[in-house]
């Protein structure tokens, strides 16, 4: 394996660098930028050197000290440019806000602790600028209590009655010790994310890490930390593009709450007509008895004692007294609840169970990532081979992992935006768009779970195979990402987005050059650009083809055809 043609690293990067579909419904790439990078992962040390430098900042431009300065800065939301404007706007109302008096000297006759009021050796007594003095032991019992009652205790003020004088953050460090400092520096550390709103902690389990954004739209955009968990900035729930926040908070209320048992109940049973109870019926003649304790008898059809039923009434697999009742329109109501009910729930299973399957299908590719990576770490020094050389096992899985939760979360969209008043047509093209999806995976799915050992035992298969899957992976990711821009834009302005025209249909416009742009279109040539590469073609030469033939798969077969015939010549 170590013999494999050098070029393979040349020639696939090539093709994925190069791979750049034009106006005629190509474009957008297997680049990761599509723009300029509108947040940053902060570890903890990044955090503190920025919690240091805002500090100095303060210090240099207000010329004061690192107590006061952190205090401003807190007062201020950690906000540099606000903590200037206040102080040179109003400096004295800004001092009185956040506590900053002048020191002042306190006159006492006693050495009496204000707290405990023990009497004590003066330098025994210690106070802050307001000149208010107490025993050490009062000042480490007062900061404790501050600081187990939580992030308060950053602007806890002195304790004399009447008295708002800031305690600053020296002094507080310098009367307590153990857990109770840990916890108060922990405090000071965390303040800069919890209060700043351009900083928000990653969800993630265990991760230490905190997002900066810089975006100025931050709805629905996703942020991947650098511990590899991915979720929405305005919700901090898992990433969901392309639904809004209000969508994923609707359903997965929806999840979890217990209408939906009612709903059921409702579909699918009938009350007791004695004790109330919901019963189920699943099979068996129309008698009913309720359980214990009613142990009521009746007739499942017109809920009327089953002691007035008999032969004369059809006997005891259908009832004449509910036909004709039903015939007068006594059951109507009921049956068009009843029915309703079932068709909402049967409804909410269907997308449910697609936005399930999906959510476990990716967990498990998930799972097998982390096994992948693994195997791949062995056979890299057994077949001497380079981490950028198996790369693309890994990039194949990531976007696995991507398309998996994209496809999840159009599920939940097609529920609630389809809910009242469905379009026949746009929710046509959603189920158009959510088939080809699910079929450009499942092909990139069903390559990438090839048995990799094989593969490096041959390096004329492994070469073929590496382009296949790095084509089949730009193809999902080309295809979803205009699955998501589509549904960010809506179906509301569908029509002057691809009009309709001769030739043309809902989806798909033409271009001043003539050539389809749409979205059907954009998939039919995802499509046979899938096939050209499972046949065996170059990622680069299949799109060419494709292209020079106008989109024609006979003659992009041909022109692949001939060009190979040409070369063996």
């Amino acid at each position: 394996f170590g013999a494999m043609d050098d070029r393979l690293d040349e020639d696939t990067a090539s093709d994925v660098d190069e791979y750049d579909f034009d106006e005629s419904g190509w474009s957008s790439p297997c680049s990761e930028a599509r723009g300029e990078q509108t947040y940053h992962v902060l570890d903890a040390e990044e955090l503190r050197r920025k919690q240091r430098e805002a500090v100095e900042r303060v210090c240099n431009v207000l010329s004061v000290g690192e107590d006061v300065a952190h205090a401003l800065l807190k007062h201020c939301n950690w906000d540099g440019n606000v903590v200037n404007d206040r102080w040179f706007e109003d400096h004295e109302s800004t001092r009185i806000a956040v506590g900053l008096v002048e020191f002042e000297e306190v006159e006492t006759h006693s050495n009496t602790c204000g707290i405990c009021f023990d009497r004590l050796d003066e330098k025994e007594l210690c106070g802050v600028a307001c000149g208010h003095k107490y025993c050490h032991a009062c000042w480490n019992g007062y900061f404790h209590a501050a600081i187990e009652r939580g992030p308060h205790c950053l602007t806890v003020r002195c304790p004399e009655p009447g008295c708002s004088a800031h305690v600053p953050k020296s002094f507080v460090e310098n009367k307590v010790h153990g857990e109770h400092l840990r916890r108060y520096k922990s405090f000071w550390n965390r303040s800069l994310v919890e209060e700043c709103p351009t900083l928000k902690w990653c969800p993630g389990p265990n991760c230490q890490c905190a997002v900066q954004c810089t975006a100025t739209s931050t709805e629905t955009l996703d942020i991947i930390c650098d511990c590899g968990h991915a979720f929405c900035w305005g919700c901090l729930e898992e990433a969901h593009r392309p639904v809004l926040c209000k969508t994923v908070r609707r359903w997965l209320a929806k999840n979890s709450a217990e209408s939906e048992n009612l709903v059921w109940i409702l579909a699918n049973s009938k009350p007791c007509p004695k004790c109330k109870r919901p019963i189920e019926k699943n099979q068996g003649c129309m008698h009913m008895t309720c359980s214990a304790p009613c142990r009521h008898e009746f007739c499942w059809l017109c809920l009327e004692p089953w002691r007035k039923h008999g032969e004369q009434t059809g006997g005891p697999y259908q009832c004449n007294r509910y036909i004709k009742a039903k015939e007068q329109g006594l059951y109507e109501e009921e049956e068009v609840t009843r029915r309703k009910a079932k068709c909402s729930l049967e409804r909410y299973m269907h997308y449910f169970e697609r936005w399930d399957a999906h959510d476990k299908a990716r967990n498990r590719a998930k799972k097998d990532l982390v096994e992948l990576n693994s195997k791949l770490d062995s056979l890299s020094s057994r077949f001497a081979s380079t981490a950028n050389q198996l790369k693309f096992f890994t990039d194949a899985y990531l976007q696995i992992i991507e398309c998996r939760r994209i496809l999840k979360w159009t599920y939940a969209y097609g529920y609630f935006h389809f809910m009242d008043s469905a379009d026949p047509t746009q929710q046509e093209f959603l189920e158009f768009l959510q088939g080809e999806a699910e079929m450009s995976l499942e092909k990139l799915h069903h390559v990438a779970e090839t048995n990799v050992e094989h593969l490096l035992e041959n390096p004329s298969e492994f070469n073929n195979y590496r382009s296949k899957l790095t084509g089949l992976t730009c193809v999902a990711k080309d295809y979803f990402d205009k699955l998501v821009i589509e549904l960010e834009h809506g179906f509301h302005h569908l029509s002057s987005r691809y009009s309709e025209s001769p030739g043309t249909s809902l989806g798909q416009s033409s271009s001043p050059s003539g050539a389809s742009t749409g979205p059907s279109v954009i998939a039919k040539n995802s499509r046979k650009l899938e096939q050209l590469i499972s046949m065996g073609f170059d990622l680069r030469e299949a799109q060419a083809a494709l292209e020079e033939g106008n989109g024609d798969m006979g003659e992009a077969t041909t022109i692949l055809l001939a060009s190979l015939t040409v070369g063996d010549a």
